[in-house]
Parts: C-alpha cells; structure tokens; sequence
C-alpha cells in the first residue's frame, strides 16, 4: 500500500537585515534577541499542530553558523547592510521558493509594492514605530492586546514565546532577585535605576544580567555609579545565554521589573514562568496580558510607590505568602508554550490561503 506523503505548507519569514539567530562569535552567541526565539521555538514545533499538512519554514536573514546545526528550513542571505537593498535581495529569494506565503518580522520589511505580490503577505507587529508601514492588503497580527490598543486595530494577537531548551524549572530559590535587559534600554525604559534604589532599600541581591547595549561603556559606567551612589547589594553578570542564563533566572526568588514604558511583549516574564519564577513589575503596557497578578507574579499600578514595591518584595520572599513556582510553571504551559503559538500562527496562515 503507498503511503501518501502530507501536502507542504512552505511559508517564507523575512527577518530584518540583522541576524535573526544567533552565531558564533569568539565562542560566544550574539545578537539574539526574543524575536530569534520565537521563530526557533515555532520553527520547532510547527509540526506538532494537528494539521494534515507539514509546515516547512525558510528563515531569511543573515543567520551565521549555529541555523544549519539547530535549526531546519533557514536560508542565509548575506547583502549589504543597507535595509531598502537587503529587502529587496530577501523578497527576489523569498519568492524563488515558491511560498504558500510570506511573513516579515516588522512591517517596514513590507515591499511597497503589495498590490502586485502573487501570496499572501503577513507581517508582526511588536514594536510601537511601524504606524507610517501599515498597508492594506497585508495581514497583521502583533503580541499583545495593548498592541492592538496602541494602533487602534483589531488584529490576531499571537503571543510571545520561547525556547523550553532554554529554560529550568526549579521549586527551591536563592536569596536574590534578577533584572534582565541590555542596560541601554534598561536604564531608558525598563526601569533599572529604580530596581537598584529597591535593592538598596529591601536588602535583598539583585542580579543585572544582560549586555552592554547600544551607549556601551557609557551605560556600564552608569551602572556602576548608581550602585556604588545607592550602597546597593547588586551584582552585574553582563551577558549570558542558554544554561547560564536558565539557571540564573530560575534561582531567583523573583524577578525585579519596575518597567517605566509601555512594552508590547515580554520574553522575560515568559522565561520567568517557566522558571517557577514570579515576577514584581507594574501595569504597563503588555505586563498585566504576560505576568497574572497573584499567580505568576505581583502586578502593580503604574504609579506605585517605592514602599509599594517593598511590601511586595517583602511578600514574594516569605515561605507563607509567596507564589507557588508551580503555579507559575502551569500557566506558562498554558498560556505561552511554543506548541500552542506556533499553532495559532498556523491556523492564521492557513484561514488566508
């Protein structure tokens, strides 16, 4: 008896001209952010929708080294680092494959010229600057319902995920707590300087952990002239990824986020899940849609106060009124397993082909 083989549903993702996936660098991984995640994560579990179909995914992106070994269906292409040129060179492959349809990480990837493309064209929306790139005719779906909120649109909301690979669960903490972000951005929009002064205020370790960013020394500098100014038990471990960066998050009684913008997603709080590790953050933005209050973690108003942010520090440590890390772990299951993203992703997809 011939077995029939499952029709292919082959979809294209243009990445932006950066690399999308990590890459060997002196022995280090670089450049990779949640967006690399999340089409990893999907990409592995794609096939595990219940579809009749198998979804071949094809990346393209200047990816580097480590895609060809972990990661199937990734195309690498290489162009000058000029956006409007890479763009063009990405779409001329993309359609060389003959796609079911195309995905753009960000909406200015999007070629202008739309009306005239032969496939149907989705594109991500988990930034706040594309409002000058949307265009009719292409199918939008963006992280968050306060993504939604902040374009004034209706679209499918398919939210952020991440590599279970990545992550360790673990019931039993230590006595500290960690902030994650590259401290460029940190020290802009996530809040760090205040999550220093609660160190400094609590007694309780912080741990920074993340790169430089963009200001560089600048921001290091910055860094440790506000825990010396604050006298705060705070350690920066720069940099780290996979196991390293697993265990680090999830030996952390808790996640100190006193984020100070409106983000439209959160890797962090999703790893943070994972990990059975709660997090302390506000109500910006996404944060209440990716941190359940009194189960994955403490969400407080946007205007909290310091003493505020101390009480629920106070109460995230204690053995008698923390959270259950398992409670954290089941609602991450739930709510952010890459299985259940790449599924929604997919049936997206295929209600538009």
């Amino acid at each position: 008896m011939k077995v029939m083989s499952k029709p292919v549903t082959k979809i294209a993702v243009i990445c932006g001209h950066k690399s999308p996936f990590p890459y060997a660098n002196e022995g280090k991984l670089a450049n990779y952010g949640g967006a690399s995640r999340f089409w990893e994560s999907v990409i592995k579990h794609a096939n595990e929708t219940g579809y009749n179909t198998t979804h071949e995914f094809h990346i393209i992106g200047r990816t580097g080294s480590r895609t060809t070994e972990n990661v199937a269906n990734v195309h690498e292409v290489f162009s000058p680092p000029d956006r409007s040129i890479y763009r063009s060179e990405a779409y001329r492959y993309a359609l060389s494959l003959n796609p079911t349809a195309i995905i753009c990480e960000h909406p200015s990837l999007v070629p202008p010229d739309i009306a005239d493309f032969p496939v149907p064209m989705f594109s991500r929306v988990v930034g706040y600057k594309y409002k000058g790139f949307i265009r009719e005719g292409v199918h939008y779906f963006t992280n968050s319902n306060h993504g939604n909120r902040h374009y004034g649109q209706n679209w499918p909301v398919i939210h952020q995920t991440t590599l279970l690979d990545e992550t360790r669960y673990k019931e039993k903490k230590n006595n500290y707590m960690i902030f994650m972000s590259n401290l460029t951005r940190a020290f802009k929009e996530k809040g760090l300087e205040r999550a220093i002064r609660l160190s400094a205020l609590s007694g309780k370790p912080l741990n920074v952990v993340g790169p430089w960013g963009d200001e560089g020394r600048k921001a290091h500098e910055r860094l440790l002239y506000l825990i010396s100014e604050y006298n705060a038990p705070v350690t920066y471990t720069g940099a780290v990824y996979g196991e390293q960066k697993a265990v680090e998050i999830c030996s952390a009684f808790a996640a100190l986020y006193p984020i100070d913008c409106p983000e439209m997603g959160s890797t962090f709080a999703i790893e943070c899940a994972f990990s059975g590790t709660p997090m302390i953050t506000n109500a910006n933005g996404c944060m209440p849609e990716y941190v359940r209050d009194d189960e994955t973690g403490y969400v407080l108003p946007v205007d909290a106060t310091d003493e505020d942010y101390l009480d629920v520090i106070a109460c995230a440590e204690s053995a008698t009124y923390g959270l259950d890390p398992a409670d954290c772990f089941n609602h991450a299951t739930k709510q952010f397993h890459p299985a259940k993203i790449a599924r929604e992703l997919i049936e997206l997809v295929e209600s538009k082909v």
